[in-house]
């Protein structure tokens, strides 16, 4: 099996910055055309964000599609 390895910087809006690579693997594009699972997915990065917001720690999940993520907030100057 192929191991992906997607990186992607937000900004505390939760806006992405920055992917490497530019887009997500086949499988994820096919799953987000779909608008429920699209949904769940989004849930799944919030409930990420929200974590670490709480904690100030990486987050390690998996998420709907049993994919695993890791959610990690980074500082600059105490921000």
């Amino acid at each position: 099996m192929k191991k992906l390895l997607m990186i992607v910087l937000y900004d505390e809006n939760r806006n992405r910055l920055f992917s490497y690579p530019d887009v997500s693997c086949d499988f994820c594009r096919l799953v987000r055309t779909n608008e429920e699972l699209a949904r769940k997915c989004i849930d799944c990065d919030n409930r990420g964000f929200d974590a670490c917001i709480k904690t100030g720690k990486p987050y390690i999940y998996r998420c709907h599609m049993n994919l695993a993520e890791t959610a990690a907030p980074i500082y600059e100057n105490n921000i």
